[in-house]
């Protein structure tokens, strides 16, 4: 009888290994769900040829995606048509409203292709949003208070600004190139968002070459950043990511010095 009851165990045991070693080999083969890189949690839909690309990063106190529809568009008003914002972007001046239209349709065309080099809207997920308002409301002006509130109260979320992950043009004989940009809104400087966001992107650059994404044909083995001398802060969001600033990829651009930054995949 003692034999028989062991037999039992021993099936039952065998029994249960089976069907837990079934469950993981099975969900290891779902790919679309959140995949986590050190810090950032992403997100990368099932990629189908000629069809939207949904991307999606979770952090400490990021929530990020990229565009998603033409009511996007407001968000890139916000970023583009601020002075503040622009004072070291590009030119140094607001973009017009036509040009900050054709971005978002550059951006818009690449989501529907499932080109996931592209913009990627950036967030303040419900916990640092209520941080943020807290320790902030009073250094606000009474209006941007008033419109942080409401959008959180709407959303859960506040839109801070975005950044551009594209093909490299920056070394014209360097093909295997993406390029990393950004512009964030001013009331939320310093308080190293930027850093946090680009760490997510790098950790997206690096699953999409694992994932066989290409920019026309060529894997993407190398990020680059420019950023002029006298932004330290943008200087400091690169070098806090691990870029090295290289001095032979000094140019004059947008009527400017800028510093090349370089990040290996």
């Amino acid at each position: 009888m003692g034999e028989l009851m062991n037999l039992i165990k021993f099936l039952r045991l065998a029994f249960l290994s089976f069907i837990l070693t079934f469950h993981n080999a099975f969900a290891m083969q779902d790919d679309s769900g959140p995949k986590t890189a050190g810090k950032v949690s992403l997100k990368i839909s099932k990629h189908e040829l000629g069809k939207p690309l949904s991307v999606t990063l979770e952090s400490k106190n990021l929530f990020m995606r990229n565009i998603e529809g033409t009511e996007d568009l407001n968000y890139y008003y916000q970023i583009f048509c601020t002075p503040k914002a622009m004072e070291k972007y590009m030119e140094g001046v607001p973009r017009e409203p036509q040009e900050v239209i054709g971005r978002h349709k550059r951006y818009f065309t690449c989501w529907l292709n499932g080109n996931p080099y592209s913009s990627y809207l950036t967030f303040l997920n419900e916990k640092a949003a209520l941080q943020f308002l807290t320790e902030k409301e009073n250094l606000l002006e009474t209006s941007q208070a008033a419109d942080l509130k409401k959008e959180f109260a709407e959303n859960k979320k506040i839109f801070i600004g975005h950044i551009l992950l594209e093909p490299g043009d920056d070394r014209p004989h360097v093909k295997t190139d993406a390029e990393i940009s950004y512009v964030f809104l001013p009331a939320f400087w310093g308080r190293r968002y930027g850093t946090e966001a680009v760490e997510n992107i790098v950790e997206l650059a690096k699953n999409l070459r694992q994932k066989g994404f290409t920019v026309e044909s060529h894997a993407i083995d190398t990020l680059i950043g420019t950023a002029r001398p006298d932004n330290g802060g943008s200087c400091g969001v690169l070098e806090n990511n691990g870029f090295t600033y290289d001095s032979r990829g000094d140019t004059v651009k947008y009527g400017a010095l800028r510093h090349l930054y370089t990040l290996a995949l």
